[in-house]
């Protein structure tokens, strides 16, 4: 009887190898025709359909562990229209916002997502990450919204209560206990009263990577973290089931509007948390 696909992934994990695995399989597994075929065409020079700059394939790499900026744009189209659909589950419509009302793009990588948004709403985009190189190329070639710099801790560059609407999209999937906790609070701060924050998470249809005795935790309601030494990054991979990130969050001030747990679609695994700020 062969090895089942979970034994697979904890192995590899054991070993240290199971980043690297996962990241040849995705880009083989993406590789399709088409995507081939308008890679090809990118390297020859062809632009995207909005217009703006794409990103070279290495930074592309470093946001979702693929080349392919045909995978970068289709996946970006695909998260940023179930986003706009969930808001809207939630009675929020971006497109009613004005110029005047702030967008934060937190864990923005290369622009993946916020070139996306731009067309569901008129509100002023801001972007920020960790990495500086992705936010260096994000500020010289996205001119429709503003960049920064943030560290792996808080605080964030911005004052109390800026923003109408924050996303953190693969964020809190990446963040040790003491960060997570962190930028909870931080998100609290930077989130206008009345404002909406939307979050992601590894939920129950990933917890399946997880061995026993994490698995015990993670269905006790407890934060379970691996590969926590490199918080941050994509290895670290950070798994919280409903009541934890709901308790959590609005220990934190924030009241849950939405939730629509992960689907079987590779883009949209994560489960999807939409709060509201309380004063």
């Amino acid at each position: 009887m062969g090895l089942s696909k979970r034994t697979i992934k904890q192995l590899l994990r054991r070993i240290g190898l199971l980043g690297v695995a996962e990241r040849l399989y995705f880009n083989a597994r993406a590789a399709s025709p088409d995507v081939l075929r308008r890679e090809w065409a990118f390297i020859r020079g062809a632009i995207a359909d909005d217009g703006a700059p794409l990103p070279p394939g290495k930074l592309v790499f470093d946001v979702i562990a693929c080349r392919w900026r045909a995978v970068y744009l289709d996946s970006g189209s695909e998260i940023v229209d179930d986003m706009v659909d969930v808001l809207r589950s939630a009675g929020v419509d971006p497109a009613m916002w004005s110029p005047a009302d702030q967008v934060l793009d937190f864990g923005c990588g290369c622009g993946r997502l916020i070139r996306q948004f731009r067309t569901h709403s008129p509100a002023a985009l801001h972007g920020t990450d960790y990495n500086p190189d992705l936010i260096a190329w994000c500020a010289e070639n996205l001119a429709f919204a503003r960049f920064d710099v943030n560290a792996l801790s808080p605080p964030l560059a911005y004052p109390d209560s800026s923003f109408r609407f924050v996303y953190a999209r693969s964020v809190f999937t990446h963040l040790d206990d003491s960060l997570f906790d962190a930028w909870v609070a931080e998100m609290r701060r930077v989130v206008s009263i009345g404002g909406w924050l939307y979050v992601t998470m590894h939920g129950d249809r990933l917890a399946n990577a997880l061995d026993g005795a994490q698995r015990a935790r993670y269905d006790d309601g407890q934060l379970v973290v691996t590969y926590a030494s490199v918080a941050g990054e994509n290895l670290c991979a950070t798994y919280g089931n409903r009541p934890f990130v709901e308790r959590t969050f609005v220990a934190a001030g924030f009241e849950l509007v939405e939730f629509r747990p992960g689907r079987a679609n590779s883009h949209l695994r994560q489960d999807i948390y939409v709060f509201k700020r309380l004063d």
